[in-house]
């Protein structure tokens, strides 16, 4: 038997290609979803677009303990929601016109305590299959019957854990009314279902008594904020750190990219018309248009609030002091960027696969927290005072500086500049802030972690 090189041609003989298969490539999000009861929230799921979608059949599948539930099927290049289980039909849904680009992101509305568990994305094309999972963690009850709850609720000694507790809400008119919850029982080995209470000046108070049980380590943590005179013990429940003040951000005129402009008191910024000459900075942006605080986060917990009212696009979140300032950049936690965006009339977080995001309304002032110590970065909408996203997890070894990019003027539809804002006091206006002996501010707006009870 003789062996000839692959490269002679025999005679009489053709050669033909080999033609392999292209694997299918489906990816999802990292960290589970964490939501309450009644909220919309999105699993993502994307296939790589070298694949003709049309020629996909996609199936999202619930697991369940009784077997899998069909939530949503993709086959022949259409939706097929007759074939949908009946307890997901009109509450599950494809983001339609993203299914070209090879996202089948599924929408899920009203989240119901029964949606918490596994969600499996299924891609089959002929000549392979590939999926992935995407887990709503935790779910509890909506917070919205909370609308204020009184300083008051501060000196109630919550502690994260679960037990009884009671609500009474006293109107301006009119008589008391109160409500008291049943006991949820002993916490499981998952996050706990309990709602998160948000906190706010106004004329509920709580009362109760709860366990201390340390926080499931898969579920991002909730700020609990509340705009009152912080009291001379901890302003927010027993925790092992001190809560968070809010920071007094400016913007950092020498990490600006040239076409930015400052205000003159480094509070907003927007894109001009032309490139501004500046001498080379190694610190200055020069492709991407983001500029820097000059504040900076090596410990502790830290908020601020910046108006993004009247923007097509605008991205915020923070960054590593050493990020890479030059040239087209990834804006991502892996090149040291936590940060979500606004583009094309969809909201993302920019994860190392974007999350699309599902919000019930546009907001208008958006709230960035971040808790060094746990790895955590989240978004807030201030207005309708909920939860947008969180990055959680991370080892964080930098220093972090806030991060604010206004893009482009899109035809003059988003010419408005991103403005830092002062965070209101107790009385509704901003308050200078004082120390008191102890080195704590006489007036604060804490932000603790989510006190579940």
């Amino acid at each position: 038997k003789k062996n000839f090189p692959s490269n002679v041609r025999l005679p009489g003989c053709v050669n033909l290609p080999v033609l392999v298969p292209e694997r299918l490539v489906v990816t999802g999000a990292d960290e589970p979803v964490c939501a309450h009861a009644g909220e919309d929230v999105t699993l993502s799921c994307s296939v790589d677009t070298h694949v003709n979608v049309t020629e996909l059949q996609l199936k999202w599948i619930k697991t369940d303990d009784d077997g899998d539930i069909l939530v949503l099927l993709y086959d022949d290049g259409e939706n097929r929601p007759e074939s949908q289980d009946e307890r997901y039909s009109r509450r599950a849904e494809f983001y339609t016109e993203e299914i070209p680009k090879g996202n089948f992101s599924v929408k899920l509305r009203k989240v119901r305590t029964e949606d918490k568990g596994e969600f499996r994305c299924e891609v089959h094309s002929d000549t392979d299959s590939a999926s992935t999972t995407a887990r709503i963690a935790a779910l509890g009850e909506s917070p919205g019957h909370l609308h204020k709850v009184s300083h008051r609720a501060n000196q109630a000694g919550l502690r994260r854990g679960t037990g009884q507790f009671s609500m009474s809400r006293r109107g301006r008119q009119g008589p008391t009314t109160q409500t008291t919850n049943p006991d949820p029982g002993p916490p499981g080995a998952g996050c706990l279902d309990p709602a998160a209470i948000i906190l706010w000046r106004g004329t509920t108070a709580l009362s109760g008594s709860c366990s201390a049980v340390p926080a499931a380590p898969s579920c991002p943590a909730v700020p609990v904020a509340s705009s009152t005179p912080c009291p001379a013990g901890p302003v927010a429940p027993a925790g092992p750190s001190a809560p968070s003040i809010p920071v007094n951000v400016h913007l950092d005129p020498s990490t600006a990219h040239p076409k930015l402009i400052i205000s003159g008191d480094w509070k907003s910024v927007r894109l001009g018309e032309n490139r501004q000459t500046f001498p080379e900075n190694s610190l200055r942006f020069d492709h991407v248009v983001n500029v820097l605080g000059k504040e900076s986060f090596s410990s502790g917990r830290h908020y601020w609030e910046v108006e993004v009212k009247h923007k097509t696009d605008w991205t915020l979140g923070v960054a590593k002091r050493t990020v890479s300032r030059k040239g087209t950049l990834l804006i991502r936690p892996d090149a040291g960027f936590w940060t979500i965006i606004l583009k094309d009339g969809m909201y993302k977080a920019n994860s190392e696969s974007p999350v699309l995001l599902s919000l019930k309304e546009t907001p208008q002032k958006v709230g960035v927290y971040v808790d060094y110590g746990r790895g955590q970065v989240s978004f807030y909408s201030v207005d309708s005072r909920t939860h947008i996203f969180s990055f959680s997890g991370y080892n964080f070894t930098e220093e972090l500086h806030p991060l604010l990019r206004p893009g482009l003027n899109d035809d003059g539809k988003n010419t408005s500049p991103l403005i830092i804002t002062p965070i209101d006091g107790p009385g509704g206006d901003p308050e200078p802030m004082g120390t008191r002996q102890d080195g704590a501010p006489t007036h604060c707006r804490t932000l603790s972690h989510q006190w579940e009870i």
